[in-house]
């Protein structure tokens, strides 16, 4: 999908578009997706499962907090996050919301992971799966892989169930082609 680098409503609409193109395929187990892009952003201080937030504003409260304890993000990260969920929706059809910050607030790529033990409304649809995806401008270059191996996880509720759900950090870590760490 192309987009202008100041997305507007259209370009929210071609994105949506192609999401709700995508969540109605879900004939691959999601044991047998392949994750090639992702290893280089997981990281297990980032995985928070199971989580008992009540809101939208807790979660990204906390995902903030982390990101900003590993220094991997400016101190004007959170604004920055809040201006980005205004522009548009981020909560999609399949229960996963994927909140995503400007790129000149990321100084190190990641992907913060949560689950939460009840779903809770997020905008208009109820999420009980957070993928923030921070991608630093350094990493333009991988942008595009990154992208399409999230869009295999989002674009059915049985792919987000089956990697998220009743799992380890470790075994999620390894689904997504991620190292352990200790």
């Amino acid at each position: 999908v192309q987009v202008s680098p100041l997305m507007n409503r259209e370009d929210l609409k071609k994105v949506l578009s192609i999401y709700l193109e995508l969540f109605y395929d879900e004939t691959e187990s999601p044991l047998n997706l392949r994750f090639d892009h992702l290893s280089s952003i997981v990281d297990h201080r980032l995985i928070f499962l199971n989580e008992k937030y009540a809101t939208k504003k807790d979660c990204i409260e906390k995902m903030a907090k982390e990101l900003s304890a590993l220094k991997a993000v400016t101190p004007s990260f959170s604004e920055a996050v809040w201006q980005r969920e205004k522009i548009g929706v981020t909560d999609l059809p399949t229960g996963v919301a994927i909140p995503h910050p400007p790129a000149d607030v990321v100084t190190e790529s990641k992907l913060v992971i949560m689950t939460l033990d009840k779903p809770i409304r997020w905008h208009s649809r109820l999420v009980r799966t957070i993928l923030m995806i921070c991608i630093a401008e350094k990493d333009f270059s991988r942008v595009k892989g990154i992208l399409s191996d999230i869009y295999k996880i989002v674009e059915s509720e049985k792919n987000i169930e089956g990697l998220f759900f009743s799992k380890t950090k470790p075994e999620i870590i390894n689904a997504l082609g991620g190292k352990e760490c200790d």
